[in-house]
């Protein structure tokens, strides 16, 4: 939710053109009305979405909960793992300053030397063999409509397999212990 607010707002601001951009982040950061709080509170929020989906993850896998039945659901937060790195991927470069225009650079080079459709893949992702409007823009659309709602989309099946098919885990001496009906349904409320 905060990511979505903040976003918003910043949405409003923000024009995604080589030659504006840059400036229009130095516009929201002072000119608008707590700006550079919405813009501090969007790329932390972003960073803490990456490292605790990554945490919780770790808890999934360590704990064994993506076993059995619960595997589908592991998938759906693998790919919103995906989600989650890719749109801070494409976030990085809307500032259009030289960290983040290098970075895309560095990042989007690398399907270049994928096989067979590397060099194909990396122009469709730049929109030229250069990052400039093309890119700027393809990246700006990817993350303010396309993924958030492949996000959205995700985030919705995710969790309605967690809340209305087989709950949260449990520790696993419960769930693989020998316990009888009675006594496991009280650790699965």
């Amino acid at each position: 939710m905060v990511e979505l607010i903040t976003g918003l707002v910043l949405m409003v601001y923000y024009v995604p053109f080589p030659d504006q951009a840059y400036g229009s982040i130095l516009a929201i950061e002072s000119n608008v009305f707590l700006g550079e709080l919405m813009r501090d509170l969007h790329r932390l929020g972003a960073e803490a979405m990456v490292i605790f989906t990554w945490l919780h993850l770790f808890r999934t896998y360590f704990t064994g909960s993506y076993k059995g039945p619960r595997s589908f659901t592991w998938l759906t937060g693998v790919a919103l793992l995906a989600i989650t790195a890719w749109l801070s991927f494409t976030g990085y470069l809307l500032t259009w300053d030289q960290l983040g225009y290098w970075a895309i650079t560095v990042g989007s080079s690398m399907t270049e030397a994928g096989p067979v459709v590397g060099p194909a893949l990396n122009i469709w992702l730049r929109g030229a063999p250069d990052i400039g409007t093309g890119g700027l823009l393809r990246f700006y659309l990817n993350h303010v409509v396309l993924f958030p709602l492949i996000a959205i989309l995700f985030i919705s099946i995710h969790y309605y397999k967690v809340s209305r098919e087989h709950s949260i885990s449990v520790p696993a001496w419960v769930e693989e212990g020998d316990l009888s009906r009675d006594e496991s349904k009280e650790y699965n409320r």
